[in-house]
């Protein structure tokens, strides 16, 4: 998991300590800076009062959660067993580029509150982000190893008779 965060120092700083305190409750989500699964990209805004004062009144953040092409195992399975040796190199590896440079776009949202709101925003952006992307993925990696096991086990028993 990434996060990309586009805002003034301050609040920019809020985000990112907020939204990586939820992912870190959740156990089994870690941040990094390179190779992400997903990538969390928030762009923040004060709200100002239309008045010679120009007082924060709230913040309202845009959230997109993007999975980089590169990193979904069916994609580059696709590409390498699919498409490789049935175009030349060239087009190959242009269209290896394109496609390890893509990203698709699982959700996007807007939200906005009071200044005081933003820890429970960020807590939102969390939780819709784990139910949303993070079950389902759970789920698929549940089925992908009761596969592997049962394959494993049929393998075994094939190998003692």
């Amino acid at each position: 998991m990434k996060l990309d965060i586009k805002a003034d120092e301050e609040i920019t700083n809020e985000i990112h300590s907020y939204i990586s305190r939820e992912l870190r409750s959740l156990g089994d989500v870690e941040v990094v800076k390179k190779n992400p699964k997903y990538i969390i990209q928030i762009v923040a805004v004060a709200l100002v009062e239309e008045t010679n004062t120009g007082r924060h009144i709230g913040v309202a953040l845009s959230t997109v959660t993007l999975q980089p092409l590169s990193s979904n195992r069916f994609v580059q399975f696709l590409l390498d067993e699919q498409i490789k040796g049935k175009v030349d190199d060239h087009s190959y590896k242009s269209l290896k580029n394109l496609v390890n440079s893509a990203n698709y776009c699982y959700d996007h949202s807007l939200r906005s509150g009071n200044r005081e709101d933003l820890q429970i925003i960020c807590k939102k952006v969390v939780a819709t982000f784990d139910v949303e992307i993070l079950n389902a993925d759970r789920e698929l990696h549940r089925k992908e190893t009761d596969m592997f096991y049962e394959a494993l086990k049929e393998l075994r028993e094939k190998k003692t008779k």
